[in-house]
């Protein structure tokens, strides 16, 4: 029993920092296995978000409650080897990272021992029996997460019909030259590349490309994704953003690049609806323009980062209260009426003293002035806008 109150302790003194253990190991995961982060896939990258955070629960819940390790697979483990599948990372990446979060969690539970059970004898115990079941839980997950990734990876690379014209799209995205005939496209001419996710997004870009009356490209992406090319012949650079016209299916959602010319505009237009995908998965706007998101989609290609960028930036201000809420909307107003304190009372209907009051009260919470850090206030309260979105 009293091995029980020792693995407790442990428990408990690993759950006090259970948030800056999930920042340490996501920081440390990409320092050593960064080729598990070289394609830069906004799906893939997303399930980081979810996998740390859930491994450390089911291993802390299967201690607590003493489970099978068979009954403490996290499914966000299982969903990230099938996209690291899709996306062909490598299964040694996979497993590696399994491996190097498992030190560094086993590292956490040295410390929490030491801080939490001051006998010696029940604190070796305790961490025995802790050990049996992490090791024995590691063991058990990197066998499903090699099955799921290798189930996937053939799946995906030899069963799906559109495997070849998918081969073909990623040569060309590599920079080979592009085998017009075999794709059924052409590349001269204009292209917007988007991504459909959601609802019957093949679907969705067809409809896209009938409003446009443009010539489509369409394979499958991971995580049930679209990529789409449309292109028309005409070079004009007059905008065809308007696509407020086209009905898309229920719950479908598309993020959009620039226009670009030729092979190289096929590429580029490619890789910025790459990255306004990976904000618009954040939200729920149907149509997601690149030029719109830039400044987040840069900062979110490292989301451990960006978080503690604003943490860094906002402080005590993200405690979640009502008068940090109230703080942080009218520095924002603030900041979007080019800093007229008299602008941002009439639209926050309160008067500019009260405006004035609460500036310094942010002044006092920050330590600095409003002025002094605005481009980084204002960057970290678009990424928080952006997180809590997802949250929603």
């Amino acid at each position: 029993m009293e091995v029980e109150h020792g693995v407790g302790a442990v428990v408990s003194a690993i759950r006090a920092v259970l948030g800056d253990l999930v920042i340490f190991i996501q920081a440390r995961l990409r320092e050593e296995v960064p080729e598990f982060y070289v394609i830069d896939d906004p799906a893939l990258a997303g399930t980081e978000m979810e996998t740390v955070p859930s491994s450390l629960e089911a291993i802390l819940q299967g201690l607590t409650d003493q489970l099978d390790v068979e009954d403490a697979v996290p499914g966000a483990m299982l969903k990230q080897a099938r996209l690291a599948a899709q996306a062909n990372v490598s299964l040694h990446a996979l497993v590696r990272k399994q491996r190097v979060a498992q030190a560094a969690m086993w590292d956490a539970v040295l410390d929490a021992a030491q801080r939490a059970v001051s006998d010696d004898e029940l604190r070796g115990a305790a961490l025995r029996r802790i050990s049996q079941y992490h090791f024995a839980w590691n063991d058990h997950v990197v066998a499903a997460l090699i099955e799921e990734y290798e189930a996937e990876h053939r799946l995906f690379f030899m069963q799906r019909s559109d495997r070849k014209k998918r081969a073909l799209v990623n040569a060309v995205l590599a920079g080979s030259p592009p085998d017009e005939q075999a794709l059924g496209y052409p590349m001269d001419g204009r292209h917007l590349a988007v991504v459909a996710w959601g609802e019957k997004p093949e679907a969705a870009i067809r409809a896209v490309a009938s409003r446009l009356d443009a010539k489509c490209l369409v394979v499958s992406g991971t995580d049930n994704a679209y990529f789409g090319w449309l292109r028309r012949a005409t070079r004009s650079p007059r905008s065809d953003d308007s696509l407020a016209s086209v009905e898309l299916p229920s719950s479908t959602q598309i993020a959009c690049g620039q226009y670009g010319n030729d092979v190289s505009g096929f590429r580029t237009s490619h890789r910025q609806a790459g990255l306004a995908y990976r904000v618009a998965k954040l939200g729920s706007q149907n149509v997601t323009w690149y030029r719109d998101v830039s400044l987040e989609a840069l900062v979110l290609r490292d989301v451990p980062a960006a978080k503690e960028f604003v943490r860094q930036e906002l402080g005590s201000l993200l405690d979640g209260s009502a008068r940090s809420r109230t703080l942080l909307e009218t520095i924002k107003a603030y900041y979007a009426l080019g800093q007229n304190a008299a602008a941002t009372g009439v639209r926050l209907k309160v008067n500019e003293r009260t405006v004035a009051y609460r500036l310094k009260t942010v002044e006092g919470a920050l330590g600095s002035t409003v002025l002094e850090r605005r481009d980084e206030i204002a960057v970290a309260l678009r990424i928080v806008a952006m997180l809590e979105s997802q949250n929603d």
